[in-house]
């Protein structure tokens, strides 16, 4: 079913719709209201795949999701233009762990604690927060000030505004993919599960343990490589070629594959190559994210320190 504005609070509603306007087709709404039935299944998806003490880390409390409040909606697209277009139309990422993830500026301070995803290391739980220097915020604030004097029936229709994923071959959803969800081609429209899932679907491939440290360094790798956009199926950025269909996603040689297998598989061949071996020990250790981003940096992968800063909220 494709994500609507139905159930949002209506100025959340008319904050989302501009900036899926103002983006040209370069974002779309991913997840909007999700009643408490539906939250609580991807807890629940979450608790089976990663343990239920872990669930929190990916999935907020299905009683207290702002998404269960209409306070909150995921985009996907290039995270980016959502990054600039924001504050423009009173939005903010309460979470930088989360940056698809969308607000009215005023909402982390209606919302429980559980409302939100456990932070990582160097963060802290939006409803501790205090965001009212912060530009984009202060930015957010004043939009949202202008967009609320509007009346609710002066709301325009935004069903031509939503975008909705193109339902091609490489919008397939994986097996095994979560419930509910289409995988989205290029790093830029990951978030929240589908992210989630390639990781363990990595991991898997790699033989390596599926771990809670394990799973937060290849989601931090995949935002480092990936977060404002990358190639087709391939969010670490590989450019690992012999596959049917590949095209050259930039002048580097990162490539666009034509299937999920493909890019996992691109990968899985690529990590096994000789050069990263310190990052294969550390995902087999599978006991320390930090770990396995120093690993990352140590070789010729490219991304350099950029998922330990990420994993350290730098």
């Amino acid at each position: 079913m494709t994500a609507n504005l139905d159930g949002l609070n209506p100025i959340l509603a008319q904050q989302i719709g501009g900036l899926i306007k103002a983006s040209q087709g370069q974002v779309y709404l991913a997840s909007g209201y999700r009643g408490v039935a539906q939250q609580e299944a991807l807890y629940n998806k979450a608790a089976q795949q990663f343990g239920p003490s872990n669930a929190n880390t990916w999935v907020a409390d299905p009683q207290h999701s702002n998404h269960v409040h209409g306070r909150a909606a995921d985009l996907g697209g290039d995270l980016g233009v959502i990054g600039q277009l924001a504050p423009q139309f009173g939005l903010i990422a309460p979470m930088p762990w989360e940056p698809w993830h969308m607000e009215m500026s005023s909402t982390h301070k209606l919302a429980a604690p559980l409302a939100y995803t456990t932070p990582p290391p160097g963060e802290v739980n939006p409803t501790q927060a205090d965001f009212s220097q912060k530009p984009a915020v202060v930015a957010a604030t004043l939009a949202e000030g202008l967009l609320g004097a509007h009346q609710t029936g002066d709301l325009p229709s935004f069903t031509d505004v939503i975008q909705p994923q193109p339902q091609t071959p490489q919008n397939q959803q994986p097996a095994g993919g979560a419930s509910g969800t289409s995988y989205v081609p290029g790093g830029g429209a990951f978030g929240g599960v589908q992210n989630v899932q390639w990781a363990h679907d990595f991991l898997t491939a790699l033989g390596a343990p599926i771990t809670g440290e394990n799973m937060r360094a290849i989601t931090a790798w995949e935002m480092a490589e990936s977060g404002g956009g990358g190639g087709h199926f391939n969010p670490l950025n590989t450019t690992q070629g012999g596959f049917a269909g590949e095209t050259d996603y930039n002048s580097v040689g990162v490539k666009n594959y034509t299937s999920y297998d493909d890019g996992i598989q691109a990968n899985v061949k690529v990590i096994n190559n000789g050069l990263y071996q310190p990052i294969l020990d550390a995902l087999k250790a599978g006991n320390n994210a930090m770990s396995v981003a120093q690993a990352i940096s140590q070789t010729p992968w490219g991304t350099g320190g950029l998922v330990a800063k990420i994993l350290g909220g730098g």
